[in-house]
């Protein structure tokens, strides 16, 4: 090597160079990271159904995907959790899977299974590992005055949202935060002596039911001997009565007989009205619906003629404007002022308003004085045919 660098000085001169260059060049744009810039083969799928319990998550969300999954190109394992109001779905692929490729792929499936989820279900967010996603950032926090439990406090109401709030910051978790529980303990004691003033008032409220009880038994006791009384006077009555009903069974045959006869006249009646109070009662809810239809409708033209007139006082505004004689840009800025007032624009939202109410009503503005007049003369003959059947009823 020594001899060739005599020969060639020049030549190892320049190779010198070039090594010294390639080194500061390289020196200058090499950035310094934590941890080199590479993929894990692994995807998670994040899927947000707001209002969902774990068992529905899973059935229309979880499952589908994780059937979709096993069918991708190296593909090892799929691993899931369904859990309240969203579902996590972890593939992992083979160290020499593209996850790029993989990746269009596994949009391609998320967008077939789309259409057949709930409006509420969110587009599902895929993130692919790296260490760029680790944490690099790791503080503690401690303020004078205050304990664990203030800090506490302080770090989920205030500090949290505002770290959360910078641009770039993904997640903020703690660790070694305090939170305040509250234990009871029973005294033994006590709750024996109260057991025992609850028993004393229960035995006491016992032995009082128990003597109500004994009274109770005497009374009915009395009140047999009254119905054996009452029994042996009801038998010698009962012979009595038999002698006297066979005289009234004659009497009360033929009643009966006249109270079928006009029973089955009511029915046949009845049969005829039934129909007839229906039909009545048909006419009088058109009749509503006819008359709430004539109101709007009656509504509608007054309004129309409200902004009809509008119009008009806006067209004769914009005439005059065109017809003052200044330049086009001053015509123009000055009918734009005009249209840009509150009266304007409160006109033209009135006038979509009508518009909107005129084409749910499937009539125009001209339309309107027809239809009302058609649907009075309906409410003329409807008005017939309820006095008619009012008629029937009264009869």
């Amino acid at each position: 090597m020594s001899k060739f660098s005599v020969k060639k000085p020049l030549t190892v001169l320049v190779a010198v160079i070039a090594v010294l260059v390639l080194g500061v060049v390289s020196y200058l744009n090499m950035t310094p990271d934590l941890l080199p810039n590479m993929d894990f083969p692994y995807v998670i799928i994040v899927t947000t159904y707001p209002g969902a319990n774990p068992e529905k998550v899973e059935m229309e969300i979880t499952k589908p995907l994780e059937q979709s999954m096993s069918t991708l190109d190296h593909i090892k394992e799929v691993s899931s959790t369904s859990s309240e109001n969203y579902s996590m779905v972890m593939l992992e692929f083979e160290e020499s899977a593209d996850l790029d490729t993989v990746g269009v792929d596994i949009q391609q499936s998320i967008s077939a299974l789309r259409g057949g989820w709930d409006d509420m279900v969110s587009e599902p967010f895929v993130l692919k590992i790296n260490p760029s996603i680790l944490p690099v950032a790791v503080a503690a926090v401690s303020m004078e005055g205050m304990d664990t439990v203030q800090l506490t406090e302080l770090l989920d109401e205030s500090l949290l949202n505002k770290l959360e709030g910078i641009t770039g910051v993904a997640r903020v978790s703690t660790s070694g935060t305090v939170v305040q529980q509250l234990h009871v303990v029973l005294d033994q004691k006590l709750l024996d002596e109260l057991n025992n003033k609850l028993s004393g008032q229960v035995t006491e409220k016992l032995d009082e039911a128990q003597r109500e009880l004994s009274k109770a038994k005497k009374e009915l006791k009395a009140a047999q001997k009254q119905l054996n009384d009452g029994k042996a006077q009801l038998d010698a009555g009962k012979q009595q009565l038999t002698e006297q009903t066979a005289t009234g069974v004659a009497e009360v045959d033929y009643q009966l007989s006249q109270l079928i006869a006009a029973r089955s006249q009511m029915e046949t009646l009845m049969m005829v009205l039934g129909p007839v109070r229906d039909g009545l009662k048909a006419l009088e809810q058109q009749r509503q619906q006819l008359d709430t239809q004539i109101e709007t409708l009656k509504q509608l033209q007054q309004k129309s003629v409200e902004l009809a007139a509008q119009e008009v006082a806006f067209e004769a505004q914009i005439a005059l404007i065109q017809g003052s004689g200044k330049s086009q840009a001053e015509i123009d800025e000055e009918i734009a002022a005009l249209k840009a007032s509150a009266e304007y624009v409160q006109f033209a939202a009135d006038k979509a308003a009508m518009e909107a109410q005129l084409k749910a009503n499937n009539v125009t503005a001209e339309e309107i004085p027809a239809r009302i007049a058609l649907i009075e003369g309906s409410l003329k003959e409807l008005d017939e045919q309820t006095a008619q059947l009012k008629k029937i009823l009264e009869e």
